[in-house]
């Protein structure tokens, strides 16, 4: 079983980032997945609010789930991105 974040799904809607996550690989029984931001170009606290936590399915279950993470809005200019 597998479960995959869709990088096309990354939306930014009133402040919120939103990550739409599928499950892959058949529905026979449950599905844990777990999540945890961790820093890159922006920082907890100072841009956004660190999130963790679990996805579930149940067994026959195969919706799409959504994963939110609050931005912080704070007018500030924000470096250019690290590639």
């Amino acid at each position: 079983m597998e479960q995959r974040k869709n990088e096309g799904c990354l939306t930014r809607e009133a402040l919120d980032l939103k990550a739409l996550v599928s499950r892959q690989g058949g529905s026979d029984g449950a599905a844990v997945l777990f999540y945890n931001t961790s820093d890159g170009t922006a920082t907890a606290g100072e841009d956004y609010v660190a999130a963790s936590g679990y996805v579930t399915w149940n067994h026959s279950d195969t919706a799409d789930k959504v994963i939110e993470v609050r931005i912080i809005d704070d007018d500030e200019a924000d470096a250019p991105a690290r590639s």
